[in-house]
């Protein structure tokens, strides 16, 4: 059994851990959202003709 004073300690860190816990999740968003802002960058990339310039003949 445990006694008051551990009980204290578990009840009072699982308040703060759910005082705090929603700023994980954003922080989870905003990285996710630059994520994106990068991926997004490398699909909107247009090649032109000089890509098939730079590519060797009979490859």
């Amino acid at each position: 059994m445990l006694n008051q004073q551990h009980m204290d300690i578990l009840l009072r860190h699982h308040v703060i851990a759910q005082c705090f816990a929603h700023i994980q999740t954003l922080g989870r968003r905003r990285n996710q959202r630059q994520y994106l802002r990068r991926n997004q960058a490398i699909m909107n990339h247009h090649f032109g003709p000089l890509k098939a310039v730079e590519r060797p003949q009979g490859h």
